[in-house]
């Protein structure tokens, strides 16, 4: 399955919101699992919110991501995460970022089949924008996937709302199964790559980001909703 853009989504968007929440009100109060739907990262705290470059004890890198607190999706005073790569040799040559915090979980339990983001190109390079799962935070994870299909983003691009499809058919298997890369994730990344393949490509690059959430996929947010709503109305009846 192919990225979908935010924009082809958001009327129904409104129809499942209220499912999301009360999924993620329910799966809080069972306390399974940290990782539930409507987590966001909206980045207005003023931090990155976890969002680091290393993990395995590197030199640290040169270019870490930055909290911007202007010109985000709704502009003036709206926070966003900023990336930048150089292309050099190191933990600054490519454009990658690594959650191992709230977004480490299990995705299938959580009923988390995509993620939606706000992304804008800042710099002079086109991007394919995609995520990783890996079941560790170390350079030979047992499981680990990555997006089959990027979101592209040209030189310059304005704030584009995106979904990217998480369920495990929407991934490309590195190592093992990207069920299980999902079902016990250890981190997730947001990285350019040319191709469905990791380590990423080097490139010089600058990518915003914003408004992260994770979201059931619109068709299953609608279905979801249609059934809760026709058991109310049988209710009634």
């Amino acid at each position: 399955m192919r990225a979908i853009p935010r924009a082809r989504v958001l009327p129904r968007l409104s129809r499942w919101l209220a499912v999301c929440v009360l999924m993620s009100g329910l799966a809080l109060a069972r306390g399974a699992s940290a990782l539930v739907l409507g987590q966001s990262d909206d980045f207005e705290d003023d931090t990155t919110q976890g969002w680091v470059v290393n993990l395995l004890g590197f030199a640290s890198s040169t270019l870490p991501p930055i909290n911007v607190p202007n010109n985000g999706p709704a502009g003036a005073g709206d926070n966003f995460l900023r990336l930048s790569s150089n292309g050099g040799f190191g933990s600054s040559g490519r454009l990658v970022v690594i959650n191992p915090a709230q977004w480490a979980g299990d995705y299938a339990a959580a009923g988390i089949t995509a993620i939606s983001a706000s992304l804008r190109n800042l710099g002079e390079t086109d991007l394919s924008v995609r995520l990783y799962f890996a079941d560790a935070t170390s350079a030979d994870p047992t499981n680990q996937a990555i997006s089959t299909n990027p979101i592209l983003l040209p030189s310059g691009s304005g704030w584009v709302d995106v979904i990217f499809p998480i369920a495990p058919g929407d991934l490309s298997a590195l190592r093992g199964t990207a069920a299980a890369a999902l079902s016990g994730a250890a981190e997730m990344r947001i990285f350019h790559g040319g191709t469905a393949s990791f380590p990423p490509d080097r490139i010089v690059g600058i990518l915003g980001v914003d408004d992260l959430a994770a979201v059931p996929e619109p068709g299953a947010g609608l279905l979801l909703g249609l059934g809760l709503a026709w058991l109310a109305a049988r209710r009634r009846r």
